[in-house]
């Protein structure tokens, strides 16, 4: 006769047992969550800075083709059949048809791509509708989230020379007033701070026309309270990212936010600049 087995309920887990495990998984989620998000907002940032270095190297190489000088940040050439308006990021053709758009003054014609668009921005950009060509939809400019040193390096006018159609000549306002063309690189005084390239931002969008925090040399088309929306975007878990003159990027911890009276009110919640004054703007050697 065999013996009989005997056999044993395997144990449970008790309510005690299942609510600490309950709170442990709550308090490894409490603490892992911060730390992914921390690490994805780290990522944008770096995402951000390479596209930013990628815009040094092509400021630089226009440079180099258009004897030092830097583009233009805008000119509008209504010489041209049919006439056009050249930004430093694109250009926007006026046709019966409506507005064809493509890559500016900084490409040469070459597609620039989504080097352009900033990965933490995602709102449109602050300038004119354009349709066709490279715009990916009608109504926006295809990517955006960059703007450029308006104050000092590019200055936006009316109409070129037409002997120096690319900027390095001498251009004119809509009153006929001579202004100075576009920056030349050898007239920086330290190009490891002055800022080309940075985050926009401006209400719900990108203004792609970086100002310094008070008039610059070349901010004959604005008034005072311009410079507030041409200000930097701290959107990179508060701070703001930025190609320099040498080439080298960097990210800024410190928004200045002392301008204009009239500019205040046009500083967005995440918006300041990179410097208190015009230090890292204007072209003079010193900090």
């Amino acid at each position: 006769m065999r013996p009989r087995e005997t056999r044993f309920a395997s144990p449970g887990f008790t309510i005690i047992e299942l609510l600490v495990i309950i709170a442990i998984i709550a308090l490894l989620t409490g603490i892992l969550l911060p730390a992914l998000a921390g690490a994805r907002t780290a990522a944008v940032r770096v995402a951000c800075l390479s596209n930013q270095r990628q815009l040094a190297l092509a400021a630089t190489v226009y440079t180099d083709e258009n004897r030092g000088h830097f583009m233009p940040a805008l000119y509008t050439d209504f010489a041209a059949d049919p006439a056009k308006r050249v930004a430093w990021d694109f250009v926007e053709v006026f046709t019966a048809s409506g507005v064809r758009t493509s890559p500016g003054a900084l490409w040469d014609a070459t597609d620039a791509g989504a080097v352009m668009q900033c990965p933490a921005s995602d709102g449109p950009d602050n300038w004119s509708p354009g349709s066709g060509g490279f715009a990916a939809a009608a109504g926006e400019q295809p990517f955006t989230g960059y703007n450029y040193n308006t104050s000092y390096l590019g200055g936006p006018t009316v109409g070129p020379d037409p002997t120096h159609p690319r900027g390095d000549g001498p251009r004119w306002a809509s009153d006929g007033t001579l202004l100075a063309p576009s920056a030349r690189i050898d007239e920086i005084g330290d190009p490891s701070y002055t800022v080309v390239f940075g985050d926009g931002a401006f209400g719900e969008g990108t203004n792609k026309f970086m100002r310094a925090p008070f008039a610059g040399t070349r901010d004959s088309d604005i008034g005072r309270a311009g410079h507030g929306a041409g200000a930097q975007s701290f959107l990179h878990g508060g701070m703001s990212n930025a190609a320099l003159a040498d080439g080298h990027v960097r990210s800024f911890a410190i928004k200045h936010r002392v301008t204009y009276p009239e500019a205040g009110g046009f500083l967005p919640e995440l918006g300041g600049f990179l410097s208190e004054g015009n230090g890292i703007y204007d072209l003079a050697s010193g900090r």
